[in-house]
């Protein structure tokens, strides 16, 4: 399992996930980074850099399990009691309005 993590891209060599830097992707223009994985999400660097070990977990065959438990341990995997965050800390509501799951 490697990563390669540059200035404006993730790339992992065990699956095809990638996640780049957008610097206009945030409402404010403070830039995000949106991962093949999450594209409806805004993450931060370390959200991203998660998104594709997560990817190389699933790929390597990991047990469902364990992969849902790293999501949630993360905050990549919610449900209607966690709150979602975008890049940056902010709230956001998930489907429905109060929460959901990738």
């Amino acid at each position: 399992m490697a990563l390669t993590i540059g200035d404006d891209m993730i790339t992992s060599d065990r699956c095809a996930a990638v996640a780049t830097w957008r610097p206009a992707a945030a409402a404010d223009c403070a830039g995000a980074w949106v991962s093949t994985r999450l594209a409806k999400r805004l993450l931060s660097r370390q959200e991203a850099v998660n998104s594709l070990v997560l990817a190389e977990l699933e790929a390597d065959g990991r047990q469902p399990e364990a992969v849902d438990a790293y999501k949630q341990a993360l905050g990549l995997l919610w449900d209607a009691r966690t709150p979602r965050r975008q890049a940056g800390g902010r709230r956001v509501p998930g489907p429905g309005g109060s929460g959901g799951g990738l």
